[in-house]
C-alpha cells in the first residue's frame, strides 16, 4: 500500500503537468483539461528568446559549480576524516553553516563581497557563490563515503610497492565513483534550481533557465510553467538515471554484481 502512495504523490503531479502542457483550458472541478494545444510548447522552445540563452548559462553554471564543488568537497572530506581526528565534527559543522543560515541574508552578505571583486554580475560570480551554497552537501557525501574506505587500504598498496598516483587510479577513485556521481548531480541541480542567487549575483545580466520559468509562475500561467517545469524534469531525471547507471556499472566492476 505504502509503495503505491510513493508512486502515486510522485506521478500525479507529473501527469497534470504533462496534460496542463498541452491543453489550454482548464477549470475546477474540470477533472481533465480541453482543448489541446502544442502553443505552449512552441512558445517557450521556438518564440521565446531567452530559453536557450538561459538554457546555456544553467548548464555551464551548473555544471561549473558541481566540478569545483566536488573536488572542494571531496578534497575537505578526505582532509576531515583521514588527518583531522577530533577536528573534523567541528570543522564539517562550520562548513555547513551555510545550511543554518537564512537564504537571503546569506546572499545578501556574498552579493556586498562579490561586489568590490571583478566578478560581479558574472557566470563566475555565480559560480563561487553557487559553490558555497553546495559545499556542505559535496562535503558531507565526501565525509561519508571516506568514512566507508578504511586507510588500511591504501597503507596496503603502499606497502605492495604501488605509489601515490596508481593506489588513488586503481584503489581509491573506483570505490569513491558512486559517491563522486551523486554529488556531481546533487551541486548541479541545486545550482540549477537557483533563482534569488543567481538573479542577485548575476545582477540580471546572466540568464538561467529558472530566470527564464519565474515570469510564467509569477503570471499563473499554467501552460508555459508546465512546460519549463517539465523540462527540469527531464534535465534531472536524466541526470540520475546516469549517475544509478554509472553506480551500478561500478559496483559490479568492484563487486562482481549481475
Amino acid at each position: 500500500m505504502k509503495k503505491y502512495l510513493v508512486w502515486a504523490v510522485i506521478l500525479i503531479p507529473i501527469i497534470m503537468m504533462t496534460l496542463l502542457s498541452v491543453f489550454s483550458y482548464y477549470k475546477f472541478p474540470q477533472v481533465l483539461p480541453s482543448n489541446f494545444t502544442l502553443d505552449y510548447w512552441h512558445d517557450v522552445l521556438i518564440k521565446n528568446p531567452l530559453f536557450y540563452k538561459g538554457l546555456f548559462s544553467s548548464i555551464v553554471i551548473g555544471l561549473s559549480t558541481s566540478l569545483m564543488s566536488t573536488i572542494i568537497g571531496f578534497l575537505t572530506g578526505r582532509a576531515l576524516v583521514y588527518h583531522l581526528g577530533g577536528f573534523s565534527k567541528g570543522l564539517a559543522l562550520l562548513i555547513s553553516m551555510p545550511l543554518l543560515i537564512p537564504g537571503m541574508i546569506l546572499f545578501m552578505g556574498m552579493h556586498q563581497v562579490i561586489l568590490i571583486t571583478p566578478f560581479k554580475n558574472t557566470m563566475l560570480g555565480i559560480v563561487l557563490v553557487h559553490t558555497v551554497i553546495t559545499l556542505p552537501y559535496t562535503t558531507n557525501i565526501a565525509i561519508a563515503y571516506f568514512t566507508g574506505i578504511p586507510k588500511a587500504y591504501e597503507m596496503i598498496s603502499s606497502t605492495l610497492g604501488a605509489g601515490y598516483h596508481q593506489t588513488f587510479l586503481r584503489i581509491t577513485l573506483p570505490l569513491l565513483k558512486p559517491g563522486l556521481s551523486l554529488s556531481l548531480v546533487i551541486s548541479f541541480l541545486i545550482s540549477n534550481t537557483e533563482y534569488f542567487s543567481t538573479f542577485l549575483i548575476g545582477g540580471g545580466k546572466v540568464i538561467s533557465l529558472s530566470m527564464v520559468m519565474f515570469p510564467y509562475i509569477n503570471n499563473a500561467d499554467y501552460g508555459h510553467s508546465a512546460v519549463m517545469g517539465i523540462i527540469f524534469l527531464g534535465i534531472h531525471l536524466f541526470l540520475f538515471l546516469i549517475v544509478d547507471r554509472l553506480s551500478r556499472k561500478s559496483s559490479q566492476v568492484l563487486f562482481g554484481g549481475n
